[in-house]
């Protein structure tokens, strides 16, 4: 699974920060004033796809039980395998460091 967001890691923290104390950083000294409501609805999105996020991983099968969900129902089992560079910000296995994926072919 990739997962790619420009909000995560330490900046993340910094960044939402600055957001709500009501301005945005365009460039280096010039800001930009945002209206409290529309940084309550955008910090709201976020929380609400960061529980998705962690809901979506808590569903995630493991490699055996992967395969053994494929081995009951009697299907060819490859593996594929790429590398990216993991990113910060996220556990392993989650936006980098590698990437498996199960081929299934009857």
């Amino acid at each position: 699974m990739r997962f790619y967001s420009v909000f995560r890691g330490k900046k993340r923290d910094e960044w939402l920060a600055k957001l709500r104390g009501g301005w945005f950083e365009v460039e280096a000294g010039k800001d930009l004033a945002i209206a409290p409501e529309s940084i309550q609805l955008f910090a709201d999105y976020l929380d609400g796809r960061d529980a998705d996020l962690r809901a979506a991983n808590d569903r995630l099968r493991t490699k055996a039980e992967a395969l053994a969900f494929c081995e009951a129902l009697k299907f060819a089992v490859g593996m594929t395998s790429t590398q990216f560079t993991r990113l910060d910000g996220y556990p392993p296995g989650i936006g980098g460091g590698g990437h498996r994926g199960c081929q299934v072919g009857m």
